[in-house]
């Protein structure tokens, strides 16, 4: 049902944008060392083994199985660009109620110096 390599390259690809070693993944989750080489050979881990590396690459179960075609953003952005770091804010802040866009908006003006006032 599920292409075992497809995972394995989602796998692959979501440590690298997030900086992870695979080697350093595996032995932290006491995982075999060739699970990904035996995800192409067509074995695919068991569903606890891919719940672990979802945890630890913060993505689903899902998304690596290629259910939910949406890229998980890093809690910190790191790996995202200027432009996609601002459309993943703008994502987030327009899913705030009205009151809480009100303060958020608030709260950016008083941290952030205007032109001339500092930096």
């Amino acid at each position: 049902m599920y292409d075992s390599s497809k995972v394995a390259e989602t796998i692959k690809n979501r440590s690298k944008l997030l900086g992870i070693q695979l080697k350093d993944m595996l032995f932290e989750l006491d995982l075999n060392k060739n699970m990904l080489s035996n995800m192409y050979n067509g074995s695919m881990p068991k569903a606890d083994n891919l719940a672990k590396i979802a945890q630890y690459l913060d993505c689903s179960v899902e998304y690596l199985l290629g259910i939910d075609k949406k890229k998980p953003i890093p809690e910190d952005g790191d790996g995202l660009d200027e432009g996609a770091l601002e459309q993943e804010f703008m994502r987030w802040f327009r899913m705030q109620p009205l009151d809480r866009q009100k303060e958020i908006l608030f709260d950016l003006v008083q941290a952030v110096p205007g032109p001339g006032q500092g930096e």
